[in-house]
């Protein structure tokens, strides 16, 4: 299992999406909408959870026991 771990800090998403090209999902504590959006445009399966830990995040998701504490539809970061 490989994980890949990225802080972005800046507006630009292309530097993130170009670094998770190959990913297949996406699992993070919290995001933007619009980072969420490009992510769903770029075919990618975006999972928000309150998991601390990246490895037991993956490890819930691969087992499909990964909480999601928000989705789409749902307020991402106030911003919705």
């Amino acid at each position: 299992m490989s994980i890949t771990t990225i802080i972005v800090s800046h507006n630009s998403h292309g530097g993130i999406l170009g670094a998770l090209k190959d990913c297949q999902v996406v699992i993070s504590g919290g995001m933007g909408r619009r980072l969420y959006i490009d992510f769903e445009q770029a075919k990618k399966e975006v999972f928000i959870s309150n998991e601390v830990i990246a490895e037991k995040a993956v490890e819930l998701y691969l087992l499909g026991q990964l909480k999601i504490t928000r989705n789409r539809d749902a307020n991402i970061n106030g911003e919705l």
